[in-house]
């Protein structure tokens, strides 16, 4: 059915969503301001110039070779072993040069048979509520979530041993586990990256750390500079429910979402390896008990006026601001505000179910994510820096069940630059599992030990890149420089911190 080195054309998908990893970086602060509150300063990485394929051909023999853990969304790797076939899913604005370096270790080096199935659409530079809009008045369905379902299908037919690329399956990754991988890498410098590179072992012990102490939390309390403020209780169902050992929860006729399918023994480890759960994700019972307000100005999507959500057992009671982005929400809650999902307890699609929480010190927000059309689905890759929180509210267990059904699958976020989270545990004790911005577990001698086995401790383990919010970590007044129009201060931030390699990079990117 496919010929090998044969391009071939698919349905235009309008919202693939790549998953980036950082860029090489030697960071530099910028001053604090006497305006500033105690937070850490602003930081931003230098971007390499990358001009041939052989800077990055060390990266892709990491990412092919490396295997995948349970999820892959925050640590992909291919588990290649030479001589496979592949079907590599790719769109036409990805860098030639990144395609090129995949192609001559996939062929040349591992003696792949690699196929392109090649994905054609024009882009174009949208605002977050551009994506929004789709979402919340498009009918919902599987090229949402990154390409239609059958493309798994049609590849084990055709005896494909793996696909590689923004399919539905490879973002929703589960039922097809191993066998259909993301590409996070649209562009030269997102490739040759440090989070490729770095040592995996010293993530890990960051992430047993904090989970440990999530393991021993009895209450919760999350605050952030921004505005949120919400509490809750960690009850004993929720453990249970995520090992598996929960009678007749996840046994109704339906599918939850993909890396978040529990299983017993699945709290050995972090459920979700640089996703710590700092909720139980997805899970709402009767007797959850989120209350308080969630509020900031980003998501995945990307920035947009500070918006405040009122949450009462975890349903939303009332959205203030947004903008746009809050007028959209509150039409989307309004719009379901009756269907009953099977996993929730009550009708709408309003339920805090997410509260995830990053471990990578070395991620960044895209240096020209608002100046290219290729990069700007890649905002979402600030989430995985180590501290950064997001918080989801929405449905996301009932995914099969609601595209049957034609209904929402997704949830929506705010983005926390610099949490306080804190733990009541259930020895009375109270430890800080993120500390404004700086997720603690770091600083443990135990991951320090880690660390000092591949080189400077104080350098690996210490952020690259810090966002600059007036009034909180530099100069200016948060509401009148910011809050209303954060995405024009986003981008001048980036200007100023970025300019030379913006403009360098526009040769190459939409």
């Amino acid at each position: 059915m496919f010929k090998e080195a044969r391009v071939l054309l698919l349905i235009p998908i309008t919202l693939l969503i790549f998953w980036p990893n950082v860029l090489p970086s030697h960071a530099t602060e910028i001053p604090l301001k006497d305006d500033r509150q105690d937070y850490p300063a602003p930081r931003y990485p230098t971007i390499p110039n990358i001009t041939t394929v052989d800077q990055l051909l060390p990266y892709v023999r990491r990412i092919v070779g490396r295997p995948m853990p349970y999820t892959g969304d925050q640590r992909p790797g291919y588990g290649l072993k030479g001589g496979e076939k592949v079907l590599f899913v790719t769109h036409s604005d990805l860098d030639p040069l990144v395609m090129e370096a995949f192609i001559r270790v996939l062929r040349d080096e591992l003696k792949c048979k690699v196929d392109v199935f090649e994905e054609h659409g024009n882009r174009s530079l949208y605002r977050t509520a551009d994506l929004m809009k789709i979402l919340v008045r498009s009918k919902p369905a599987a090229w949402m979530l990154g390409g239609p379902e059958w493309t798994e299908e049609v590849a084990k037919k055709a005896g494909y041993d793996k696909v590689i690329g923004q399919t539905f399956w490879a973002n929703n990754n589960c039922t097809l586990k191993y066998y259909s991988f993301t590409m996070d890498w649209p562009t030269r410098e997102q490739l040759a990256s440090p989070i490729v590179m770095y040592p995996e072992e010293i993530i890990e012990a960051a992430d047993r750390v904090s989970w440990e102490i999530l393991r021993q939390t009895k209450e919760v309390r999350i605050t952030d500079p921004e505005g949120t403020d919400v509490s809750f209780t960690w009850i004993d169902e929720y453990w249970q429910i995520m090992d598996g050992n929960y009678p007749g929860y996840m046994q109704s006729p339906t599918e939850g979402f993909g890396t978040h399918r529990y299983h017993h023994g699945a709290l050995k480890d972090p459920v979700i390896s640089g996703h710590l759960a700092g909720y139980p994700t997805g899970i709402v019972l009767p007797k959850s008990n989120v209350t308080g307000v969630v509020a900031g100005t980003s998501d995945h999507l990307g920035p947009f006026p500070q918006i405040k959500i009122h949450l009462k057992n975890n349903k939303i009671t009332k959205i203030e601001g947004g903008g746009e982005f809050g007028d959209l929400w509150r039409e989307f809650v309004e719009k379901f505000k009756d269907i009953k999902f099977p996993h929730y307890p009550g009708p709408g699609i309003d339920w805090f179910l997410e509260a995830a929480i990053g471990t990578h010190p070395k991620v960044i927000r895209p240096f020209n994510v608002f100046e290219s059309a290729t990069v700007r689905p890649s905002f979402i890759a600030e989430r995985d820096r180590s501290g950064v929180m997001h918080l989801g509210i929405g449905q996301m267990l009932d995914l099969m069940w609601a595209l049957k059904q034609g209904l929402p699958f997704y949830h929506f976020h705010v983005h926390l630059y610099f949490p306080t989270y804190v733990c009541k545990l259930k020895d009375g004790r109270e430890v800080k599992l993120i500390d404004k911005g700086r997720l603690t577990s770091l600083d443990d001698p135990r991951v320090r030990q880690v660390a000092a086995k591949y080189g400077n401790p104080d350098e690996l383990l210490r952020e690259d890149w810090i966002p600059a919010l007036p009034g909180l970590n530099t100069e200016g007044d948060y509401s009148k420089d910011y809050a209303a129009d954060p995405e024009t201060y986003m981008k001048k931030e980036h200007q100023r911190a970025y300019g030379e390699a913006i403009e360098r990079s526009k040769k190459f990117y939409r």
